[in-house]
């Protein structure tokens, strides 16, 4: 029988079927009541056959894990060679809290470390800043200072744990500091494995940057091209969509914009002299895991198969490593309800299984209490043995892409991959992301989807179990909050180092920094010895503020 015979057997039966529905739902008066669209807009039949995928090419579109177009997965073996990285966002209070949570997540069963920064280290504060009273340690961890990061990373192997410095905006004091410490201990840069977050584009979307765009890209290209110099091991941008997907995009557009994000930072080291196959293996990406299972498994698979287009036929890459879209996930935050909080174990658990089924590299699991405060250890331990469960009972992970196949979910694959095909179109339209970005077009975009999808929530039209279905009351749960006394107490650790430090060494360190900065060099091995010398974060900032100017005020 010829294909064309079996796919019109096809279409006559289904032509059967929706009649015999017809007759059905008039029967029985059961409505069809399911949403007609994914959460991305993209509309929904009720069932996939064939028929949706009429002329589908699986070497072109699918092929094996480890193969371009890497639908299917970067590496041959996948999860069946090795786990994706188990590895939980932390950082809070004081260097010693956080290393005392870094050491439990590690004990029990955390294979990579994962540290959040605090807000005022994010945006160039010192924690004795008092523009920043009582927001020291809160969600992340305080870095003022080389003394800091040793705190909290005393005691921890991280010649052989690979580390993420999530730094928000630009990862260049904090990496600066983590490299400071690392060589104190005797280890080669070489053999250092991690990640600098590193991106400053998102907050240009969805926040507000401390800093003008352009010179925010140069210094962040300025980290990739020390690590490419330097670090091996050590993927000097980690282009983030999850913060795009918390400020509420939706999935396509989440997609999109990290994509195109990514491509500022290809071009930016490219005119620099690099070639291709050298810049893009050492780019990351750090995606969010939302709550729709199919179309977050379809986003992750059309990333791949975009990414490994980009960069050889645009950039033509020789190297297939080049082509692979290497990313972590973490759990949607935003996702979370602070009412009955233990409905976001389930929730957490299927975006984990997004993830998974996705084909991540590395993970976070948001824990249940993550909508109230600070996780607890108990959250924490029991968002380790989500993954644990997921790795060791469930199967999955025992056959590679084990959704690929599906005629939904390669419909939905092949349609994400033309909406975002579809915004490349504009974007080079409007003359590149940077450009793009300059006119504010991703952040109106952004918000408005924000806002119509708090709509359809107030409205009832996106049922949230617990908060418009279902409602429930806050449980009486633990709760862990950072007090007055730790950022006192971190406060008064960098005023030790304060008075402790070496000041001439200091002031010649910020000297040459802030003339490396003027002439337009790259500025790492500058950081890197300013840090060596105790000279601070917010110090560091300064310079950054003096020479390049504040960043704009977006709303």
């Amino acid at each position: 029988m010829s294909d064309e015979t079996r796919l019109e057997n096809i279409r006559k039966a289904e032509e059967e079927w929706n009649k015999a529905c017809e007759e059905w739902v008039e029967e029985t008066k059961i409505k069809d009541r399911a949403p007609k669209t994914t959460p991305s807009g993209i509309p929904l039949k009720p069932i996939y056959t064939p028929l949706d995928l009429k002329g589908f090419d699986y070497m072109e579109k699918l092929g094996f894990p480890g193969i371009y177009p890497f639908t299917r997965g970067i590496y041959p073996t996948m999860y069946r060679g090795r786990p994706w990285t188990v590895r939980l966002l932390s950082g809070y209070g004081t260097g010693e809290d956080a290393n005392e949570r870094f050491k439990f997540l590690v004990k029990e069963g955390e294979t990579g470390l994962n540290l959040a920064l605090d807000s005022p280290t994010i945006y160039g504060y010192d924690a004795d800043d008092p523009r920043v009273r009582g927001e020291v340690g809160q969600g992340g961890a305080s870095i003022s200072s080389l003394e800091a990061i040793e705190r909290i990373f005393e005691g921890l192997p991280i010649e052989r744990l690979s580390t993420s410095l999530v730094t928000h905006f630009l990862g260049l004091p904090t990496f600066a500091m983590y490299v400071a410490m690392a060589e104190r201990r005797g280890i080669s840069l070489k053999d250092l494995r991690g990640t600098t977050q590193n991106d400053p584009l998102w907050l240009f979307h969805v926040g507000n940057p401390p800093l003008p765009l352009k010179p925010s890209v140069k210094l962040a290209v300025d980290l990739l091209e020390f690590c490419l110099e330097h670090m091996p091991k050590w993927y000097g941008i980690n282009v983030s969509g999850y913060h795009i997907r918390e400020a509420g995009s939706n999935a396509v557009q989440e997609a999109a914009f990290t994509l195109a994000d990514a491509t500022v930072f290809l071009d930016e080291a490219l005119s620099r002299g690099w070639d291709i196959d050298d810049v893009a293996p050492q780019v990351s990406f750090f995606m969010n895991a939302h709550n729709n299972l199919f179309e977050e498994v379809a986003k992750f698979r059309a990333m791949r198969r975009v990414w490994a287009k980009i960069v050889k036929e645009k950039y033509h890459a020789k190297n297939p490593r080049s082509m692979i879209f290497k990313f972590h996930t973490q759990t949607a935050g935003s996702a979370l309800t602070a009412q009955d909080p233990l409905n976001n174990v389930i929730r957490a658990t299927i975006h984990s299984l997004a993830a998974v089924m996705g084909g991540t590299q590395s993970l976070h699991t948001d824990s249940y209490d993550e909508a109230l405060g600070l996780p607890t250890e108990k959250a924490a331990r029991l968002a380790l043995r989500t993954q644990h469960i997921i790795l060791h009972e469930s199967g999955v992970p025992n056959v590679i892409d084990p959704l690929g196949g599906s005629y939904y979910v390669e419909w939905l694959t092949d349609k994400i991959e033309e909406e975002i095909w579809r915004y490349f179109d504009r974007i080079e339209a409007a003359g590149g992301m940077l450009r793009y970005t300059e006119a504010g077009i991703p952040r109106r975009e952004i918000s408005q989807t924000s806002y119509m999808t708090q709509l359809a929530i107030e409205r009832g039209e996106m049922p949230i179990v617990g908060v418009n279905i279902f409602r429930s009351n806050i449980e009486n749960i633990e709760i862990c909050r950072v007090k007055l006394e730790q950022e006192n107490a971190e406060i008064e650790a960098l005023r030790r180092v304060k008075r402790m430090r070496d000041q001439k060494k200091v002031e010649e360190a910020l000297k040459e920094f802030r003339e490396a900065c003027l002439k337009g060099v790259n500025v790492t091995p500058y950081a890197i010895k300013a840090a060596k010398v105790y000279v601070t974060n917010g110090e560091m900032y300064q310079v950054f503020r003096e020479v390049y100017g504040e960043g704009p005020h977006l709303e």
